[in-house]
């Protein structure tokens, strides 16, 4: 009688527990629908919203013209190229020592892909601290820096998908550092 009793009061439980999992579907399903109501709703209000967003940049660049923004940007990208050209300069007998590792067993050619994967890490790190580091360190009007830091970092995003294909590749042979012969991905 009390593994009945057991087995009777868990299936009041479970049904509640089912019952409360559905509400807080419903209840989700509900929210996500408003939402997507409310997307629906603004999607009239994106060209003046896009117009006042324009007006409003136009006037904090008053201030500066398209050429010095332009320089800025092609400035702070050239230090970020600076600084991982001094990196490249730091780690010669580093990368010199991955290319005459040999590649013998699968511990070695491991030891070539880490190696490889710090070199490549370090080259994104450097270019970042060098461009939107050095950027981030002044203080600038709040369009103009949000604007400039949306092109360094799209530029960021290219540098590190352009690193990362090359260690994940390989292509070009012994460009990045020497012992690019060793694919990742085959």
């Amino acid at each position: 009688m009390a593994r009945q009793r057991a087995g009777a009061s868990a299936e009041p439980a479970r049904a509640s527990e089912e019952g409360t999992i559905a509400d807080h579907l419903a209840g989700r399903l509900a929210a996500i629908r408003a939402h997507m109501a409310a997307l629906a709703a603004a999607v009239t209000q994106l060209p003046g919203e896009f117009e006042r967003a324009g007006v409003t940049l136009f006037a904090e660049l008053q201030d500066r013209g398209l050429i010095e923004v332009s320089l800025l940007l092609v400035g702070f990208v050239a230090l970020g190229f600076g600084a991982e050209r001094l990196l490249w300069l730091a780690t010669a007998r580093f990368r010199r020592r991955i290319a005459e590792l040999p590649l013998v067993t699968a511990v070695d050619r491991l030891q070539v892909a880490v190696g490889r994967l710090a070199l490549a890490a370090g080259h994104v790190i450097v270019f970042a601290l060098g461009s939107v580091g050095v950027f981030l360190a002044f203080d600038w009007p709040p369009i103009f820096r949000d604007v400039i830091l949306g092109y360094l970092l799209a530029f960021l995003a290219l540098r590190l998908t352009l690193v990362l294909g090359r260690f994940l590749l390989a292509p070009g042979g012994l460009a990045l550092a020497d012992v690019d012969h060793i694919r990742i991905v085959r």
